[in-house]
């Protein structure tokens, strides 16, 4: 299992559902605005806990400035809320 793309309940060992989906889902968008691998600088040793304690891909300012991304990135963040 590859942290990067995994949500946060899925590598707390709960099953894959729904959420887990939209949760990944969140992450490929943000890979396609800011046309880079997430969590690139940390270990994948280290990835899960980080994911399962909130941490997310960090949005470049350059891109989170821009207003034509403002609806894309609230969808981007929805998808990675914890509840």
């Amino acid at each position: 299992l590859n942290p990067t793309w995994a949500a946060p309940e899925v590598l707390q060992g709960a099953p894959y559902s729904a959420s887990a989906d939209v949760y990944a889902m969140g992450i490929l968008l943000w890979e396609l605005l800011v046309r880079a691998h997430p969590f690139h600088e940390i270990s994948l040793e280290l990835l899960a806990g980080h994911i399962v304690e909130g941490l997310r891909p960090f949005i470049p300012r350059e891109i989170g400035s821009q207003p034509a991304h403002t609806a894309y990135l609230a969808l981007v963040q929805r998808c990675w809320a914890q509840d």
